[in-house]
């Protein structure tokens, strides 16, 4: 997402600079100047993170998704009835910018895919809508409660910043998540999607169809 101008997409060969701009949440991390501009990530304000892939004409989605499954038949941990601290409000804007976009964008598409479903085939829509088969993969482990033990690895000022915010007083401290681009963090989280690859391959290769099958829906 470029600062300061509207959305668009542009033919790139990605450099390390792209990566960087996109992690870089300006006021926390700055934003990456290219060609052109600054950029930043487009998570920010980009609503629709299906809508380029789907505008581009793809008949399958695998994306990767951030959010742990939350098993409603696990009880969860009783809240704590003080006050929530910053940190755990910025935790949850935060998740309202980077995750629900994804979610609320996932749950539009299976509600048209289910919409053209039940649609007989003499009034499909002519304008060229169509179902797009969707796989959605999540983290085993819930990445808030990983980033409490990797917290100590933070910069000094950052590590002040979050204590300050009261961090420390979470359950869950969400809002470290967003801020440990640290190499021992990152390296547990590429071996844990390693790890949880390895045990969705059987499922992965089903919907790409790598073995013939058809593919699903999936979240």
């Amino acid at each position: 997402m470029r600062l300061g101008a509207g959305l668009g997409a542009a033919r790139a060969k990605i450099k390390l600079d792209y990566v960087m701009a996109s992690a870089a949440l300006p006021l926390l991390f700055p934003a990456i100047q290219l060609d052109d501009g600054y950029y930043g990530d487009g998570s920010i304000r980009y609503s629709a993170p299906l809508a380029p892939s789907i505008h581009l004409g793809a008949e399958r989605i695998l994306t990767i998704s951030l959010r742990y499954p939350v098993d409603e038949e696990t009880p969860s941990e009783r809240p704590s009835m003080s006050y929530p601290p910053p940190s755990q409000i910025l935790g949850m804007m935060m998740h309202g910018v980077f995750l629900d976009a994804l979610e609320n964008d996932a749950e539009r598409l299976q509600r048209i895919n289910r919409t053209l479903q039940h649609m007989p085939s003499s009034s499909q829509p002519s304008d060229g809508l169509k179902a797009v088969d969707l796989l959605i993969l999540r983290p085993s482990q819930d990445l808030g409660r990983l980033a409490r033990n990797h917290a100590q690895y933070l910069p000094y000022t950052i590590r002040t910043m979050a204590q300050g915010l009261g961090s420390s007083r979470e359950q869950v401290p969400n809002f470290l998540s967003y801020l440990l681009f640290e190499s021992s963090y990152i390296e547990y989280l590429l071996e844990l999607g390693y790890r949880d690859a390895l045990a969705q391959a059987e499922e992965i290769k089903r919907f790409l169809r790598l073995d013939g099958a058809g593919g699903h829906q999936r979240t």
